[in-house]
């Protein structure tokens, strides 16, 4: 009789144990794609607001009359459904919006428009990136320091 309780609680465990093991990896694995698409996410930010730049340049440069010069959207459109999958509604709006407007050619009227709605935008995102992801956006020009050569520590 002991070893028959001793089987069936024995089993028992086992099942549980199993039960338990099996919910744990689970949520391990929930997690470990909740991060796997936040890190998606803050890439395809990161592309967007670094694209976004170029093209409201384009529209500046036909605004001032020196003609609509060469837009690319590649970027966008290779990162766009981790873009929108985490995207505040309103942001995504905003985003979409402008990749919209600005493909299409326009006068220079319409290109200072779209430059100032696309400055916009391109602040909104930048701002979501760093509060919410932890990006960080530089200055167009600070990668020079990747290339001077380091102070010698003797000099200080």
């Amino acid at each position: 009789m002991d070893q028959l309780v001793a089987t069936l609680v024995g089993g028992a465990l086992a099942i549980v144990g199993g039960i338990v093991a099996t919910l744990l990896l689970s949520v391990l694995e929930q997690r470990r794609e909740r991060r796997r698409q936040r890190e998606r996410h803050a890439t395809a930010v990161r592309i967007v607001a670094l694209e976004l730049p170029g093209l409201g340049a384009a529209h500046i440069m036909n605004a001032t009359g020196a003609g609509l010069g060469q837009m690319s959207t590649a970027g966008y459109n290779s990162v766009a459904v981790d873009l929108y999958s985490v995207l505040p509604e309103d942001l995504a709006s905003d985003v979409a919006f402008v990749y919209t407007i600005v493909r299409e050619p326009t006068s220079p009227a319409g290109s200072k428009l779209i430059a100032e709605k696309l400055t916009a935008v391109l602040n909104a995102l930048r701002a979501y990136g760093e509060k919410e992801l932890g990006l960080k956006f530089l200055l167009t020009g600070q990668s020079q320091r990747w290339v001077e050569p380091k102070p010698d520590p003797k000099e200080r």
